[in-house]
């Protein structure tokens, strides 16, 4: 985060990005840890929308006209821990034709 903030600021001889991809896996590792509703989720995201305010003033030093695309991978909610398997089963039996690749990874033929 520091390398984003020091482009968008025009440190260290740093042009301007043409295009910037920002990564932050803290929410989602936190909640994994502790569950969605637990004290380390929520302190991973309040840690989180800091970051993102200080790489959103960073790119207001940087003037011009900007973009910001902010995008997430799926909300959490609580989960039965008591059930396992997969959808294989259940999808040969409805008739569906799909390949299944592992680790959640499921493909549905047209």
């Amino acid at each position: 985060m520091m390398q984003a903030k020091q482009v968008w600021a025009g440190q260290n001889g740093n042009p301007m990005p043409r295009f910037m991809w920002i990564n932050l896996i803290l929410p989602d590792a936190a909640n994994h840890a502790g569950g969605p509703y637990s004290d380390i989720g929520h302190a991973g995201l309040r840690d989180t929308d800091r970051r993102m305010g200080e790489i959103l003033d960073a790119m207001d030093w940087g003037g011009g006209r900007t973009a910001f695309l902010l995008v997430a991978d799926h909300g959490m909610e609580d989960s039965d821990p008591e059930c396992k398997g997969d959808f294989d089963d259940s999808l040969t039996a409805a008739g569906v034709s799909f390949r299944d690749e592992g680790y959640g990874f499921i493909y549905l033929d047209a």
